[in-house]
C-alpha cells in the first residue's frame, strides 16, 4: 500500500497515480473518490501535498484507497500499527468484510491478537524460512515458543499434514 505515492503530489493527486497504478480506470477511481476521502478521514487534508503528511496520515490514505476500490487480495504489513482507535476499528471492520466476499487477505504481524482474529491460517518465519505452516492456534503457539528461544513443538502441537 502506498507504492508509487509521490509525495510532491497532493493526498488528492496520489488517489488517482494510486489507483492508476492498479490498474483502474480514471471513472472507476472518480466514483470512490469521496468514498475514499470519507474513509480516510483527512478531508481536511486531501489538497496538501503528501510530504507534510505524517506516517499515520500516509498508511490513512494508502488503506482507505486498497479499502474503497475492493481488491482480491490484500497484503498488510501490522495491519494497526498506526492510526487512532476508531479508525483503527473500521479498517478492522473492512478488512473482516473483504474475508467474509472471500477476499485473500495476508497479514505479516506481531500481534498474535490480531492473527488469531483474521487468519484461518499461519506461516511462521525464522531467519527468513518457513519453520511452521498451518492451523492458526498452533502457529501462535510455535511462534510463543520461538519468541522463549524453543525452536521445535511436540507432536501434538504439530499441524496435521
Amino acid at each position: 500500500m502506498g507504492a508509487g505515492f509521490n509525495p510532491k503530489l497532493t493526498g488528492s493527486e496520489n488517489i488517482f497515480l494510486s489507483g492508476t497504478l492498479l490498474g483502474l480506470s480514471n471513472e472507476i477511481i472518480r466514483n470512490n473518490y469521496n468514498k475514499i476521502i470519507d474513509f480516510s478521514g483527512l478531508n481536511k487534508f486531501i489538497d496538501i501535498p503528501l510530504k507534510n503528511y505524517s506516517s499515520g496520515m500516509f498508511i490513512r490514505l494508502a488503506f482507505s484507497i486498497v479499502a474503497n476500490l475492493e481488491p482480491d487480495i490484500i497484503l498488510r504489513d501490522e495491519v494497526f500499527a498506526v492510526g487512532d482507535e476508531p479508525f483503527q476499528q473500521k479498517s478492522f471492520e473492512k478488512i473482516l468484510q473483504f474475508k467474509e466476499k472471500g477476499s485473500t487477505l495476508m497479514v505479516v504481524s506481531h500481534n498474535m491478537n490480531t492473527v488469531a482474529r483474521l487468519c484461518n491460517k499461519v506461516i511462521v518465519l525464522d531467519e527468513g524460512k518457513v519453520q511452521f505452516n498451518g492451523e492458526t492456534s498452533l502457529g501462535i503457539d510455535y511462534y510463543k515458543n520461538l519468541l522463549k528461544g524453543i525452536k521445535s513443538i511436540s507432536e501434538e502441537q504439530r499441524a496435521p499434514t
